[in-house]
């Protein structure tokens, strides 16, 4: 087992996420089974800036638009809650609510699980409408108007890398890579500090 690292210093090798600039962190050899990789921001870049976490033609595997705008490890899950008033809605229809969620960006996997009992006739499902936005779908399937006593809480949660619960079998060599995204906003990075981890199983 090998825990492959490598520094990147903005500051010298600056990319543009206009042009979606990549740069190759670290070479995979092949049969590599790579479990988990991950950043962790020693420096913080400027704000907003993004990149994703990936290789080849999956270039955000393990991290999808991942800030790197604030010391620490780069989070892959984001959470939130959202109190959403279906009390009075009629059967067969549905409401939408937007819920801020820092971080969240489009291609994120969204998953709403509501705190209430109540609620198992109601239909929830999430996406990422807008960056750092979260939108939520209520579809009532009752027979009637959905009194639910109260608000109907919800929790949230936004996986920014839903790929990387599967070890990843790299039958060629390749590199793993970050690119640069607009996700929250066209910020280039030409300042701070990252580290990028690999979990590697190697057979040799």
């Amino acid at each position: 087992m090998l825990l492959m690292w490598n520094k990147i210093y903005f500051a010298t090798k600056a990319l543009d996420a206009g042009e979606g600039d990549l740069h190759q962190v670290m070479h995979i050899q092949a049969d590599d089974i790579v479990l988990n990789a991950w950043i962790k921001v020693i420096t913080a870049c400027p704000a907003n800036a993004t990149v994703d976490l990936g290789y080849g033609t999956v270039q955000n595997y393990w991290g999808n638009g991942l800030a790197l705008d604030a010391v620490g490890h780069a989070a892959t899950i984001l959470t939130g809650t959202a109190a959403i008033e279906t009390h009075n809605l009629p059967n067969k229809n549905q409401l939408e609510i937007d819920v801020v969620i820092d971080g969240a960006a489009f291609n994120d996997h969204v998953m709403i699980s509501p705190n209430d009992e109540a609620a198992s006739d109601l239909v929830l499902a999430g996406h990422v409408s807008w960056a750092n936005r979260v939108t939520i779908r209520v579809l009532n399937l009752t027979e009637g108007t959905s009194y639910l006593p109260g608000d109907l809480n919800a929790q949230i949660i936004v996986n920014k890398a839903p790929l990387a619960a599967k070890p990843l079998v790299f039958s060629s060599s390749d590199t793993i890579d970050i690119k640069a995204t607009t996700d929250t906003a066209d910020v280039n990075i030409s300042s701070g500090v990252i580290e990028v981890y690999a979990l590697v199983a190697r057979v040799r």
